[in-house]
């Protein structure tokens, strides 16, 4: 496997200082040197906040640069310059304490309208840090989903 595969939901609450404590399972999925010690932060699609294993997040960035020419990098057109901005400007790399914690940037949380009360979503190559009101809502959406229920109903069925 190239990298953890991130699944379930947890529901944890940001302390007073930014911090969520890592889930136990969340962390045995990880392996130092595949993954590395930490994680990424950046904003998702879905303008959720997104966290990336550090080592696979930095495999994503390789792969891009292997398509770039040097003058492309220094000189990239105004949609790399864009993506740029979005992948390294407001990326944050995050490594958790000797308890467990990762710290959230202040700046992040106010901008995604994250509160406390949080669900920690693993989705495949990342996990994904929800407002708990708003995980409940998406997660009935998901049980309404004819895919979604369908695989259910039937495991192991793609």
């Amino acid at each position: 496997m190239r990298h953890a595969v991130y699944i379930g939901e947890h529901e944890l609450t940001i302390d007073s200082k930014n911090r969520i404590l890592v889930p136990s399972d969340v962390k045995k999925s990880m392996d130092k040197d595949r993954d590395g010690v930490g994680f990424f932060l950046v904003f998702g699609q879905n303008r959720k906040l997104w966290l990336f294993g550090e080592r696979y997040y930095e495999e994503l960035i390789a792969r891009e640069e292997q398509n770039l020419s040097p003058e492309a990098e220094m000189r990239p057109d105004a949609k790399t310059l864009e993506n740029w901005h979005a992948t390294f400007g407001m990326a944050n790399k995050l490594r958790w304490d000797g308890q467990g914690r990762i710290l959230i940037p202040e700046l992040m949380l106010r901008r995604t309208g994250t509160g406390r009360d949080i669900t920690l979503v693993g989705v495949r190559n990342h996990l994904e840090i929800w407002n708990r009101d708003d995980w409940e809502v998406r997660f009935n959406q998901l049980l309404q989903a004819p895919q979604v229920s369908a695989h259910q109903a039937q495991p192991g069925q793609n």
